[in-house]
């Protein structure tokens, strides 16, 4: 196995989580400090290091592992959006928009894309899908760096340091009565 391949497969576990909070904090940068953005990148890392870990041991294959993994972190980040996608729609009579049958069917196409990587017989097609992913995933990620890069250019404030962290704390405290559009999610189901 090239140790490119290797290293890969180390890293795209950890950039599924990533692009997902940084994404978020991407589209709400200007109402969230940078500061609030650690903890849940921290958590949800340390839940994909473990996940890793547990299908490694599973597997015994670093790089179907590490694709294994990427096809659950995907289905976990992306559930809001195929959601949202796919709300009040139906297909045969069915609606594919209620939660029961999306998750339903999720699991169903992870659990067959699990298996199919699973049953590849060679290192080198696993090692391409790894490099492939990879590409794409980097993508993701530098559009939203990207893009925070140009909200800070045009704010003229590139420098996130902890005196603007605590400025911004502190203001958001003295303006207590205007709240971020940002809420946490309580599912209803």
């Amino acid at each position: 196995m090239p140790m490119i391949a290797k290293r890969l497969a180390l890293l795209n576990p950890l950039l599924v989580p990533t692009i997902s909070v940084m994404f978020l904090y991407a589209r709400n940068i200007d109402e969230v400090p940078f500061a609030d953005v650690v903890p849940p990148l921290l958590t949800v890392l340390g839940g994909s290091v473990v996940f890793l870990l547990a299908i490694s041991f599973l597997v015994r294959n670093q790089l179907k592992a590490s694709l294994v993994t990427v096809i659950w972190l995907l289905l976990f980040f992306l559930h809001g959006h195929i959601s949202e996608l796919v709300e009040g729609k139906s297909v045969a009579g069915f609606l594919i928009g209620r939660q029961a049958i999306l998750v339903t069917g999720e699991i169903g196409v992870a659990i067959v894309a699990t298996w199919v990587v699973l049953r590849l017989r060679t290192d080198n097609i696993t090692a391409q899908l790894t490099s492939y992913i990879s590409v794409v995933l980097v993508s993701f990620l530098a559009i939203s760096l990207l893009t925070m890069v140009l909200y800070n250019l045009r704010s003229n404030s590139v420098d996130i340091g902890p005196s603007q962290v605590s400025l911004t704390i502190e203001a958001a405290l003295a303006n207590a009565t205007e709240l971020p559009d940002i809420y946490y999610l309580v599912p209803d189901e």
